[in-house]
C-alpha cells in the first residue's frame, strides 16, 4: 500500500485540484455564490502534495524537508479557513 501511494501521490494532488476548481465553477455558474477561496485552498494542497511527491522519489528524500513542507501546507490551509 506504501509503494501504491508513493507511485500515485501526484495523481491525488491532481485529483484534488480538478476537484476543488469544478466545485468552485459549478457553485458560481450555477447558484451564483462565490467560493474563490477553494481552488486557492485546492491548489495549495496539490503543491504541497506534488513537492513531497518530487522528493520522496529521489534515492535519499530528506526528512526534514518533507515535514517543514507538510507544516508550511498547513499553515496555509488554516489561514485560508479562519481568515
Amino acid at each position: 500500500m506504501k509503494e501504491w501511494i508513493n507511485k500515485h501521490l501526484g495523481w491525488i494532488g491532481f485529483i484534488i485540484l480538478i476537484l476543488g476548481v469544478s466545485v468552485e465553477f459549478l457553485y458560481k455558474s450555477f447558484y451564483n455564490i462565490k467560493l474563490d477561496f477553494l481552488s486557492w485552498l485546492s491548489f495549495a494542497i496539490a503543491g504541497g502534495i506534488w513537492t513531497i511527491s518530487d522528493e520522496l522519489k529521489k534515492e535519499k528524500p530528506k526528512i526534514w524537508f518533507i515535514y517543514s513542507v507538510l507544516i508550511i501546507t498547513l499553515i496555509i490551509i488554516s489561514v485560508f479557513i479562519f481568515v
